[in-house]
């Protein structure tokens, strides 16, 4: 398993309920990201791609998620210096990525199986 729930409850003092809000947020907004970042691959929008990649690492970080952060830090290494084959390859990496991340989530009962 990816996230380090026990790390991510030191941060919040332990607070659960905190750590299931913001899991909720990250299962709303992730795929988002992941659409955006797609997008911008399609149309070759460096700072967008970097942009998106860049937010979805940030929120992934709340759950000391270190796989994915690591992933998504190379991505966006490669967003910075316009590397669009390591780029359209990364697209299918970062949304198996999330996917993975929010059936954790819901394993962990972070949020809803729903």
């Amino acid at each position: 398993m990816s996230i380090n729930e026990k790390q991510a409850l030191v941060l919040l003092d332990g607070n659960r309920d905190l750590l299931k809000e913001l899991a909720t947020i990250f299962s709303e907004d992730a795929n988002v990201l992941v659409q955006d970042f797609e997008q911008a691959v399609e149309t070759r929008e460096t700072e967008k791609a970097r942009l998106a990649i860049h937010s979805l690492k940030g929120i992934t970080a709340s759950f000391f998620a270190e796989a994915e952060i690591g992933l998504f830090a190379s991505i966006e290494s490669s967003a910075c210096e316009s590397n669009w084959s390591r780029l359209d390859e990364a697209k299918v990496e970062v949304k198996q990525a999330v996917a993975s991340l929010i059936s954790e989530m819901k394993a962990r009962a972070l949020v809803n199986a729903n």
